[in-house]
């Protein structure tokens, strides 16, 4: 296995998914969001301040993945015609 994919599949182990995640619903992305959140908060009640950030992080990953969800903006932006020189 070549460098770059044992360091993908590292940052894939400690980010809880596979390092090409399929796409997923943003309902589904904001359940698990929520969800990583709970943990967090009661990882933070039993004083394990260290786990409840790596869940942090994650609640946040899924938000962003909510937010990069849908169109994108250069796909949107249409390509306009040169104006002719002289004009």
């Amino acid at each position: 296995m070549s460098s770059t994919m044992q360091m993908r599949a590292a940052v894939a182990e400690r980010s809880g998914r596979p390092p090409l995640a399929p796409k997923v619903s943003r309902e589904t992305l904001l359940t698990e969001a929520a969800r990583w959140d709970a943990e967090a908060r009661e990882a933070v009640a039993r004083g394990a301040i260290a786990e409840a950030g790596l869940l942090v992080l994650r609640a946040l990953d899924c938000e962003r993945r909510v937010r990069a969800s849908g169109p994108q903006v250069l796909g949107v932006i249409r390509r306009r015609n040169p104006v002719p020189a002289g004009r």
